[in-house]
């Protein structure tokens, strides 16, 4: 007799099937997974655009806090360090009693041919440069930039100096490299005439020779090429009869000679 086969492929197939289907713990525990996974790199990308968020809005607190500033220090300066009211293509110092000096330039100014924010980092820059070049840690900043100021299509650039030297070592470096400015100052005993026999007056604009001038105790000089306006924070003895002598008390020097200044602090 032929023997009966054990139908055993459907029992052992369906034993196969369920043991290769997943639970139901472990697919809620691989969908938990994922949603915590999602949640993760939502909470990247928030974290990663509040960042951004923090990082603009510090730049514009940086950039508007320093427009802010640098409004005050144009103010303060206007008030109490402002040489005098300059037309394009003038310039100014203003000689104060410790040595140092403030200058002041007025130039045309066109917003189509260069952005006045250049110009600014551009001055910003040049400063940063030499006083990191020329500094020293301990001391305070050589060169300071008290305003730039953009009105009626000309620029206004006001300087500080630490000391006359620094003010020439700047004009070297970045004002005027091929011209050399001559501007010295110093005990007047010290003073040595440029050329011939030079002609001053006083204040009042009386005649007074150099020798004398040279002769009275406790006057310093000043000595320059450069066709500018002087401001003196000490008292004018006399100036060269080339000069100017304006009613607020500023000196416009003359063009072709040098002009000397002889003052007291």
């Amino acid at each position: 007799m032929a023997k009966k086969r054990r139908k055993t492929s459907n029992k052992n197939g369906s034993a196969s099937n369920r043991s290769s289907r997943p639970s139901s713990a472990d697919v809620r525990r691989y969908q938990a997974a994922k949603r915590k996974k999602k949640k993760r790199q939502k909470q990247n990308v928030f974290a990663l655009v509040m960042i951004f968020v923090a990082l603009v809005i510090l730049s514009v607190i940086i950039v508007w806090g320093g427009r802010i500033a640098a409004t005050k220090i144009k103010e303060a300066v206007n008030e109490s360090e402002k040489i005098t009211d300059l037309e394009a293509g003038q310039q100014a110092i203003f000689l104060k009693k410790d040595g140092s000096l403030v200058s002041e330039v007025c130039e045309s100014f066109s917003s189509k041919n260069y952005k006045f924010d250049a110009l600014e980092s551009s001055v910003s820059e040049e400063i940063q440069e030499f006083n990191s070049k020329y500094g020293s840690t301990n001391d305070a900043a050589k060169v300071d930039l008290l305003s730039l100021v953009n009105e009626d299509k000309e620029v206004v650039l006001q300087v500080s100096y630490k000391t006359v030297e620094d003010y020439l070592n700047y004009w070297d470096n970045y004002i005027d490299p091929l011209k050399t400015m001559v501007l010295t100052c110093g005990l007047a005993s010290e003073a040595d005439q440029a050329e011939g026999e030079l002609s001053l007056k006083d204040a009042s604009g009386a005649s007074l020779s150099f020798e004398d001038a040279k002769a009275q105790d406790g006057v310093y000089f000043l000595a320059t090429d450069q066709v500018m306006i002087i401001k003196l924070e000490g008292e004018l003895v006399a100036v060269s009869d080339t000069a100017k002598i304006a009613d607020d008390g500023t000196v416009t020097t003359s063009s072709g000679s040098t002009t000397y200044l002889f003052y007291k602090n």
